[in-house]
């Protein structure tokens, strides 16, 4: 029985209301409410949040005309052009994007901060966190009794409390809004990276020698040859030293995969997209004219970018 179908059952025994997600190795997407190609179908709002690193941003554009629109992605291409050259480089394209997709990963957090800061103190508290996220108290919690059905939810509240305490970087036992950003994306932070991969680790080396190897990296998963070459080929760009194992350093972005693949490939699809004269760098007049591509007719609102530097 796999976790999910586990927490399924602990939900239909106890009628808890609400469980945590539990993050799978390598699950990470950077803009978790757009897919760049749902369905096959080119989705523009991806590459507005891409741009503008505020979902609230990029639905305030429908209150501006085309004229305005443009006139306020020109004064944001003044921003994304940091070395004043007038041209956007892909380098300066893909820092950009990065810093945009964190702001994402911000924006969301502080909004789920507010949904889950019940007593509106500022302040999120286990005791609070707990009660929000799995619809009982610790106590309740803890007074279940350990079996096949119930271990992976009890588990998943353990692992919850490490990374919780990880996050909590003043030690004050509360997250304020900031380090709860953290706890929710991990992968931005730095001091998260350890009880993630604790957490990973537990789940993924079966063997317990602190080191992955090519089928634990497979796990059990059925499939079809194509696959397995596939993910053999994955395992050696992970695997540094050639040793046939990979260990905490070589499985980390594995584990935490950050956004930098993601802004590479955004970066490449604007381009693409944008660059007529095919240079490979961009003119604000190359981006002007597809401005419905980058941010739509909608407002800016300056993104954030304006009072945030890179």
């Amino acid at each position: 029985m796999t976790t999910m179908h586990l927490a399924v059952v602990v939900v239909c025994v106890l009628g808890v209301s609400a469980l945590p997600e539990k993050q799978e190795h390598g699950a990470h997407k950077p803009v978790p409410e757009h897919e760049h190609y749902p369905n096959g179908r080119h989705d523009s709002g991806y590459d507005h949040d891409a741009i503008l690193g505020s979902h609230k941003a990029e639905q305030e554009f429908s209150n501006l005309s085309p004229e305005e629109s443009k006139t306020r992605l020109r004064n944001l291409l003044l921003k994304m052009d940091q070395n004043e050259d007038g041209i956007i480089s892909r380098s300066e394209l893909e820092v950009w994007i990065l810093h945009s997709f964190r702001q994402l990963d911000v924006e969301e957090g502080e909004a789920r901060f507010l949904e889950y800061d019940m007593d509106t103190n500022g302040k999120l508290g286990w005791q609070e966190y707990v009660e929000k996220v799995y619809g009982m108290s610790e106590a309740e919690i803890d007074e279940m009794e350990r079996n096949e059905e119930t271990e992976a939810f009890l588990d998943m509240k353990n692992d919850d409390k490490l990374k919780f305490d990880a996050a909590d970087v003043n030690k004050d036992g509360y997250l304020e809004s900031q380090e709860f950003v953290a706890f929710e994306y991990p992968y931005d932070f730095e001091h998260m990276y350890e009880v993630e991969m604790d957490r990973s680790m537990k789940e993924l080396d079966k063997n317990k020698d602190d080191l992955i190897s090519q089928s634990e990296f497979t796990g059990d998963l059925e499939m079809t040859e194509e696959d397995k070459i596939s993910q053999a080929e994955n395992f050696k760009v992970y695997d540094t030293n050639k040793d046939g194992l990979l260990d905490r350093k070589e499985a980390l972005p594995w584990v935490l995969p950050d956004n930098k693949y993601a802004a590479k490939e955004e970066a490449e699809h604007l381009i693409g997209e944008t660059d007529s004269n095919q240079d490979g760098v961009l003119s604000p007049d190359e981006i002007i004219d597809q401005y419905e591509l980058w941010v739509g007719s909608q407002v800016t609102n300056y993104g954030k970018h304006l009072n945030d530097e890179l």
